[in-house]
């Protein structure tokens, strides 16, 4: 797969939410001089495109849902999981991923849903320094009302991630 066919499909938070982690992405870069990227919390990565009708058929099959992010940063050392918040494992944020899982044959290791902070390859102190710099983070809350397809990859310049398409839940009971 070259570059160019690689895309993600990503939960984008909404309102408060983006405000919030939009500005502690901003805050970190532009302090430890990162490279900044759009809040996400990726459902999937290292997809070839989609047919849209596909990605319809799966959003049609989805109720809007909750996710609730840790108020605490973690951290690995993986530089796109430098330094983030735990997406609690909620039954829909879960099922949402076996399902989307399903449909393009993603056979990824387990699911660690997060939003990421920061991407680097960064020492432990310095993340430790990272979490005391952003201070006490507030609880975020917010509902999942859309996937975004993403084209995006491991590969590609930070910089060069671009939303494709937004993909409205949109089961009715």
């Amino acid at each position: 797969m070259s570059d160019n066919d690689s895309y993600a499909l990503w939960i984008i938070p909404e309102s408060t939410a983006y405000d919030l982690t939009k500005g502690y992405i901003a805050k970190l870069s532009d302090i430890y001089h990162l490279s900044k990227f759009e809040p996400h919390v990726t459902l999937l990565s290292g997809i070839r495109v989609p047919e849209t009708s596909a990605l319809q058929t799966l959003t049609r099959s989805l109720h809007p849902f909750h996710i609730r992010l840790a108020s605490q940063p973690g951290y690995l050392d993986e530089y796109f999981r430098c330094l983030f918040l735990k997406a609690h494992e909620r039954p829909a944020l879960m099922e949402t991923y076996s399902q989307a899982s399903q449909m393009f044959g993603y056979a990824g290791g387990p699911y660690f849903p997060h939003l990421s902070l920061a991407y680097g390859d960064l020492p432990v102190e310095t993340k430790r320094e990272m979490i005391r710099t952003l201070g006490e983070i507030p609880g975020i809350e917010f509902e999942a009302r859309q996937l975004s397809l993403v084209q995006a990859s491991a590969e590609m310049p930070i910089s060069s991630w671009k939303v494709v398409e937004r993909f409205p839940l949109t089961k009715t009971l």
